[in-house]
């Protein structure tokens, strides 16, 4: 018989930022989400459960800008990079046909402790939809 228990791997890439009237602000950073997950029992529909982390390493650039003769100059500068992570779950529904295609639809809450390498990110709730092949 086919385990229930699954598991994801991945690999991911952030880059955004916000630039106000004095400071610019750039993030990026390269996450290496790992998650469990557990598939409830039927032939095609079935409820998906999973717990996972998002690890990563990721940079926070902010420049300080002044006004001078119409121009802005950026007068100071800092930059951190440090090693950070965050906790989400799965919680959704799974259809994966007899000739494999593959459908899920869901909602995945995220949440940090805070802590010293925690990402700095309020509790949330995201949405999510795929398209696949199952083999």
């Amino acid at each position: 018989p086919i385990s229930p228990w699954g598991y994801r791997i991945g690999i991911s890439y952030f880059q955004g930022g916000d630039s106000f009237i004095k400071a610019s602000n750039s993030n990026r950073g390269l996450f290496f989400p790992i998650e469990v997950n557990f598939l409830t029992s039927g032939n095609k529909h079935k409820l998906e459960l999973g717990l996972g982390s998002n690890l990563g390493i990721y940079n926070e650039h902010i420049s300080f800008i002044e006004e001078s003769k119409e121009q802005y100059e950026t007068i100071s500068s800092t930059s951190n990079t440090t090693f950070g992570y965050y906790f989400f779950s799965n919680i959704g529904y799974r259809y994966i046909s007899t000739k494999g295609f593959l459908f899920r639809i869901g909602l995945s809450p995220s949440f940090s402790f805070n802590d010293k390498h925690g990402v700095t990110k309020e509790p949330f709730i995201y949405p999510y939809i795929s398209f696949g092949y199952s083999f």
